[in-house]
């Protein structure tokens, strides 16, 4: 459980959870500040950046997962090994 991969994700799911708190932001309270320009609104920076750190965190596991594969190493049955078949057998 010390492994860093886990630390990742841990923290990823975490940050995902408390953008799912209801009024945790203003803007959803008050929406047209989600017309704000980032200068002015530097909670846009921080939720761009995360997506991206997550994007990336997520995308290279699931690419781990189609490397092993390839590899002809065996792969558990998982979520993302059935959507790499499907993506990649259609």
């Amino acid at each position: 459980m010390d492994a860093k991969v886990l630390k990742n994700v841990d923290s990823a799911m975490e940050f995902i959870g408390s953008l799912n708190v209801p009024g945790a932001y203003l803007a959803e309270t008050l929406p047209f500040l989600a017309r704000l320009p980032e200068i002015l609104a530097p909670w846009k920076g921080l939720v761009k950046k995360r997506g991206i750190e997550d994007a990336n965190l997520f995308g290279n596991l699931g690419m781990e997962v189609k490397e092993r594969g390839d590899a002809g190493n065996p792969v558990p049955d998982c979520f993302v090994k059935s959507v790499i078949d499907v993506l990649y057998l259609a």
